[in-house]
């Protein structure tokens, strides 16, 4: 598997782990081979080969991907701050730790910003300065932030990340036997709710 890291904005530090795990393990390229062996391979599924943007696949599909970190990590700014101190690089985990609890009330600022364009007719700039003042972005985070919100193709795959968490959270549960489920068969969110 490869995966591509989008390097026009630098990253916080704070973000790899999570990155990696909604990524790669148990995120998305987890999900992707399990189903691929089991839903096509030996299932049969055809329809297990695609993956449909826009489509509730999507919203599972983020869900897992969201939960990764808490599901595998007890601890993930230990782990982070253990593994990057392996590469020289100096990672505070309780500082990491009170930004990512500040960040976490913010998780719908994407959203509403999209719901500004195109539910309220917002100027483009407006959510701009939306994204940066609620969400705490930088002028470049909040650019990049705003091209994907207005991409004709991923404008409504904004709500995803967070939808898709809360729904798969909730149906979870802390239970690792659900986590696997959700990685290795295809429900839907009626399943889920």
């Amino acid at each position: 598997s490869r995966i591509a890291v989008n390097t026009d904005v630098p990253m916080a530090t704070n973000l790899l782990t999570e990155l990696m795990a909604h990524e790669l393990y148990p995120g998305h390229q987890t999900e992707h081979a399990w189903k691929e062996q089991l839903l096509l391979r030996e299932g049969g599924q055809e329809e297990a080969s695609i993956l449909m943007i826009g489509a509730p696949e999507s919203l599972i599909a983020e869900g897992i991907a969201g939960l990764a970190t808490e599901t595998v990590l007890e601890d993930e700014d230990a782990f982070a701050a253990e593994v990057l101190a392996r590469h020289g690089i100096d990672y505070d985990a309780d500082v990491a730790r009170a930004v990512k609890a500040v960040r976490r009330p913010l998780a719908r600022v994407p959203d509403n910003a999209a719901m500004m364009i195109y539910e309220d007719g917002a100027a483009d700039s407006d959510a701009f300065e939306y994204l940066k003042d609620r969400a705490l972005m930088s002028d470049r985070r909040a650019k990049q932030a705003l091209k994907f919100i207005a991409d004709p193709m991923w404008r409504s795959y904004v709500t995803t990340y967070q939808d898709g968490y809360e729904l798969c959270k909730n149906w979870v549960r802390g239970d690792p036997a659900r986590f696997k489920r959700l990685l290795t068969e295809q429900l839907t969110p009626a399943d889920l709710a």
